[in-house]
């Protein structure tokens, strides 16, 4: 991605012209002008300031300093370089310890002249004294690295409530952001190290509440400075195993509370320097501040400000010396005298055996377990040697002066089934054993012979052959068969299996055959030959205490057995019950016909058949008369013909009274159907015949279909919203509800394009802006270039440079920022050389950088902790070419006298890791890391680094946490032009980390 963006210098905008004096305009040039040059310019400011009578110091917005030019170093950075180059060392020893403890010391004896600082940060205006106010205060600050510092700040709330200030024009810093995490809610009284913030070495910063200032810079006072505190120890406790606890105190001899953050200048040695101790020290004493362990072979020394105090073994005991009055003395020069502190017990240790002590008759000894014995009586093994070949080589141990007795040669080989082995002390020779003869002549047993054991005879398994088959081994004894040849089988299978008593040799009667299978439909019978059988008895046999009968053998229910089919209906006649299946039968129905058509036959389900008169007048007897009571009676009408034969005027009868013919009532065919025609036929009589489908009804809110009216739900219904995206929407003229059109599908599967529809025009995919993140097809991280889906060339080893040129266009010009590569390694080709654009190109790592633990904050704004990686770009080309990464630098191809003083500016605005979550960091390292850029705690003004024309340098890259994948991280560059107004462009890099 490419953008322009100029601006015109400061000068030319109208509306900064009251602010802009041309003092004011020297300041913030960007000049690297002689150091008395500049202080001059500060002088003249000072002395301008001072004879403007009329200024309201406290409500009066002091000159925004932002570009403080460098001085001579301070005694405070000397000690700071002292102190970057012992922290950057692979080991520290002690003695440098103690030369930077000896640096803070020269630091401290610096006069230090604090009161412009203090004027400008801590006055208090006499006039507002004992109002409702709050004053700022700047506490001290302290170096985080070369170009960085951090402020403390504390106010004054002269209020005696709380009183709350928002962020905004009345509690804000300048310049940059108004909050900086200060408070909104202000506590009465004087508030000591409320808060903290970062600032720029090259920038100051100010803090105003309620019209009062106070500032910081690099200029303002250490915090260690300010610092008068003393390290004391208060006493030890003896623990178990040479281990002691110290407990710790200290003095602030100030009034205020100080500030000492651990590091070189606050630190426990041996190392962890950090094992507890307070950081921040308030006024007068303070007994038992924190408690160390330590060894009391080594001892502890707590460091503070170039004061220290040291634990020992030998220091004061926190509780009495139970020891004081104890002598321990055996008179045993053999063993170490002690007194348990602990205890006050007596401890005698033996000394190292062998120690040279002398007897009580006077003859040198050695001792031995805490005792003094014989030295010895030997000096060489020809000393100790007896001839004898069966007892073996004797040696002399040198050491004790002892005989030591020699291996007999002759040993055995462990295997006992091999005999003795002995030694013939004459021929001076090992004689070999007799085998053992493990045969006991016992055909029942295994004979066998174990190493270890000897012989064993166990026995063969019960049952087996034994004396040519007459006998089989029972328990490892041969016993003989009384049963062989021995038949006892009666050959009838009812009686069961006749067997031989082995003991006897006598037959044994079998145990008879049990045929009863407890089936009563079964005959039960047994054959001497075929054993038993259960044949089924005849069909129809009762079975089951009579509830039953057999049916092939098996007894079947009586399935109509207590069941009742009875419906309590006489008139269904009586119900039966079917033997066969159970299930009840109906009966023959009652005849009620009386042979009466006058009268109505029914049944009563209980009473049975019943007879009642039907209506007086019905025809009976084929016409010539009608029923009256029940009765039927002669018709007078009978024979007398009315009907004019025009069913239209209605149905003329004949009173049946009189036997006169009466008029009938004429047919009324309106059917109140406006979608028939009525009329009368005078045969047919009635007729409604549909009109034309479609004809309007319902004063037009229908129309007839198939003779009937339907109303039209749409009518009137208008569902079109115009918007093509949505589909063409419709009425259901089943429900009168709009329906939903379907919907345009504008996906072309393309991530390089802008998938959307208009309303009006439909579809439209628009190519992403060339640089786009997107994957190709075979699943490589890509950019888009004319809405397609490129693979990213990848850069994954080698030298190059993230490069600027600056080309006119018009009266201004533009950046052109790229890759140039010099012997880089691009998609797995070697050596190339060459220019590549930011958005096609994908600068690969798959190294990893751990943060030393400890590294007392100086990599904190990288944002892990010590002790956990990130992914890394490196500084050095050793570091990359040892992790096979780039070696990216930083460069500039611009001519000198572009831009003013030269410079062009590098600025942090953007980073978008794959989740989003990532933080960048660019650091460089020298005497502690310098960082530039970090996105750790949000992305200011701050973070930007310089060029100059024609210059190259380099930096480490991190990547902390964020995820795999591409990254994009955007810049700003910007310089100001030396033919007037200002030149930057947006760029954005893609770093690929795997």
């Amino acid at each position: 991605m490419r953008s322009k963006k100029l601006r015109h210098g400061l000068d030319s905008d109208p509306r900064n012209a009251p602010h802009r004096s041309p003092l004011r305009s020297l300041l913030l040039t960007r000049s690297r002008a002689p150091l008395a040059t500049i202080v001059n310019v500060h002088l003249a400011a000072f002395v301008l300031a001072s004879c403007d009578t009329s200024a309201e110091v406290d409500n009066q917005e002091p000159e925004l300093d932002e570009t403080q030019v460098d001085a001579s170093p301070s005694a405070a950075e000397a000690f700071l370089a002292a102190h970057g180059e012992l922290t950057n060392a692979s080991s520290a020893t002690h003695d440098d310890f103690r030369r930077a403890q000896s640096a803070l010391t020269e630091l401290r004896q610096q006069p230090v002249d604090n009161a412009q600082a203090e004027s400008e940060a801590n006055a208090v205006d006499a006039r507002h004294e004992g109002g409702d106010t709050i004053y700022p205060f700047l506490e001290c600050i302290e170096p985080r690295s070369w170009k960085r510092y951090r402020a403390f700040w504390g106010y004054k709330n002269t209020s005696d409530a709380p009183r709350d200030v928002p962020i905004g024009d009345k509690n804000r810093f300048r310049p940059g952001r108004k909050d900086r995490g200060q408070p909104e809610s202000f506590a009465p009284g004087r508030n000591h190290f409320a808060f903290k913030t970062s600032f720029r070495r090259d920038r100051a910063q100010w803090w105003q509440v309620d019209g009062h200032y106070a500032k910081a810079s690099r200029r303002s006072p250490w915090c260690i400075e300010l610092a008068e505190v003393t390290p004391e120890l208060k006493c030890v406790d003896q623990l178990e195993d040479g281990k002691f606890r110290a407990h710790w105190s200290y003095t602030n001899h100030k009034a205020d509370p100080a500030r000492v953050r651990v590091g070189w200048w606050n630190a426990v040695w041996p190392p962890p320097i950090y094992q507890g101790q307070p950081q921040f020290f308030d006024a007068g004493h303070h007994e038992d501040a924190f408690q160390t362990t330590f060894d009391g072979a080594k001892g502890q020394t707590w460091w503070l400000l170039a004061q220290s105090a040291t634990a020992t073994a030998d220091s004061p005991r926190c509780g009495p010396d139970l020891c004081e009055d104890v002598v321990c003395e055996d008179n045993n020069a053999c063993t170490n005298d002690d007194c348990d502190p602990l205890t006050g017990a007596c401890v005698y240790t033996p000394v190292d055996d062998g120690t040279s002590c002398t007897l009580d008759s006077g003859a040198a000894g050695q001792c031995s377990a805490g005792e003094c014995v014989d030295a010895g009586e030997c000096d060489s093994d020809d000393d100790c040697s007896d001839g004898l070949f069966c007892n073996g080589e004797e040696t002399c141990n040198t050491d004790t002066r002892e005989c030591v007795g020699g291996t007999e040669p002759c040993t055995e080989d462990g295997d006992v089934c091999n005999g003795t082995v002995t030694c013939d002390e004459d021929a001076d020779e090992c004689l070999d054993g007799t085998p053992l003869d493990c045969e006991d002549n016992n055909e029942c047993t295994a004979d066998a012979c174990d190493s270890i054991t000897g012989c064993s005879n166990d026995p063969v398994a019960d049952g087996t052959s034994c004396e040519s088959g007459t006998g089989t081994c029972q328990a490892g004894t041969c016993v003989t068969d009384l049963c062989l040849n021995v038949e006892c089988d009666d050959n009838d299978a009812c009686n069961g299996l006749e067997v031989c008593d082995e003991n006897t040799g006598d037959c044994v009667d079998g145990t008879p055959l049990d045929c009863e299978d407890n089936n009563e439909c079964t005959a039960d019978a047994c054959d001497a030959t075929t054993g038993c059988s259960n044949e089924p008895v005849s069909n129809g046999t009762l079975c089951d205490q009579g509830g039953g009968s057999c049916q092939d053998g098996v007894c079947v229910p009586d399935l109509c057995l207590g069941n009742t089919c009875d419906d309590a209906d006489v008139c269904n006649g009586a119900e039966t019950c079917d033997p066969n299946t159970g299930d009840c039968v109906d009966g023959m129905p009652l005849d009620c016909d009386d042979d009466n058509e006058c009268t109505a036959d029914t049944c009563d389900a209980v009473t049975g058949c019943a007879s009642a008169p039907v209506d007086d007048g019905i025809s009976c007897e084929s016409g010539t008369g009608t029923c009256q009571a029940g009765t039927c009676v002669t018709d007078l009408c009978l024979g007398v013909e009315c009907d004019d034969n025009d069913v239209c005027n209605g149905l003329e009868v004949c009173d049946e009274n009189t036997g006169d013919c009466t008029p009938g009532t004429p047919l009324d065919c309106e059917d109140n159907n406006e979608c028939t025609a009525d009329t009368c036929d005078a045969t047919d009589g009635c007729a409604n015949t549909p009109v034309d489908d479609g004809t309007s009804c319902q004063d037009g809110a229908g129309t007839c279909q198939g003779g009937a009216c339907e109303l039209d739900l749409c009518f009137d219904v208008e569902c079109d919203d115009n918007d093509v995206c949505n589909g063409l929407e419709t009425c259901d003229d089943t429900t009168g509800d709009c329906v939903d059109g379907t919907a345009l599908d504008c996906d072309d599967a393309n991530e390089c394009t802008a998938d959307a529809c208009d309303a009006t025009d439909g579809c439209s995919n628009v190519a992403l802006e060339d640089g786009t993140d997107c994957t190709t097809a075979s699943g490589a991280f890509g950019s888009c270039q004319a809405g397609d889906c490129s693979a990213l060339n990848r850069y994954t080893a080698g030298h190059g440079d993230l490069a600027f040129e600056f080309e006119f266009d018009a009266d201004l010009g533009e950046f052109e920022v790229f890759v140039e590569a010099e012997g880089a390694t691009i998609n797995g080709v070697d050596d190339v050389d060459g220019s590549f654009d930011l958005d096609e190109l994908g600068i690969v790592t798959t190294a990893t950088f751990t943060r030393p633990d400890p590294d007392f904050g100086f990599f904190e704004d990288t944002c892990i902790a010590p002790g956990e990686s990130l992914h890394w770009l490196p500084q050095g080309n050793g570091d990359a070419a040892a992790n096979g990464v780039p070696f990216l630098g930083i460069a500039s191809e611009v001519e000198a006298g572009t831009f003013v003083d030269d410079v062009i500016d590098l600025q942090l605005v953007d980073v978008q890791s794959p989740d989003g979550s990532g933080h960048y960091s660019l650091w460089k390292d020298g005497f502690g890391p310098t960082f530039s850029m970090a996105s750790c705690d949000g992305i200011t003004a701050d973070d930007d680094t310089l060029t100059l024309p024609l210059g190259h340098d380099h930096f480490n890259m991190g990547f902390a946490d964020g995820g795999l994948g591409v990254w994009n991280v955007t810049y700003e560059v910007s310089a100001e032009l030396a033919a007037g107004g200002e030149a930057s462009a947006e760029v954005t890099v893609k770093y690929v980390i795997e």
